[in-house]
């Protein structure tokens, strides 16, 4: 990831070179907001799970979709059904850590938000009893 660091330092200094300090600003700005992190893998698997872990399922959603978008949508078909359980897993890892940690209500907020796009799903079905059971470790 050097190239790029390298790069995005060239283009601040061509921006400040230029007197463009309110787009160096906003290039800065950018860069700190970089949602896939500079296409660093572990960096995007680590923020991936502090979102599943902070219970933030929309930023989670927001990058997993921009994920597709940018990437998934050029795979094969075979390797487009991988990724559809990596994300059903990642879910289920979001819901089972909102139990397990005590916070019933994000899981029923996730529920909330996409259980019409999961009801049809026979892989869900089960999983909607989740935050209504008494022992869901059992």
């Amino acid at each position: 990831m050097d190239d790029i660091e390298y790069v995005d330092c060239l283009v601040s200094e061509y921006l400040l070179f230029r007197g463009f300090t309110q787009s160096r600003d906003s290039f800065l700005m950018e860069l700190d907001r970089d949602r896939l992190l500079g296409f660093e893998v572990s960096s995007i698997v680590k923020q991936i799970f502090v979102y599943l872990e902070e219970f933030n399922i929309d930023k989670f959603m927001e990058i997993w979709e921009h994920l597709t978008d940018t990437f998934f949508i050029r795979l094969e078909e075979d390797m487009l059904w991988t990724v559809r359980k990596l994300e059903i897993s990642l879910k289920r890892y979001y819901l089972v850590n909102s139990i397990s940690s005590g916070n019933k209500e994000a899981c029923i907020q996730f529920f909330m938000k996409y259980g019409n796009e999961l009801a049809t799903d026979q892989e869900w079905r089960a999983w909607f009893a989740l935050p209504y059971m008494i022992n869901p470790e059992n």
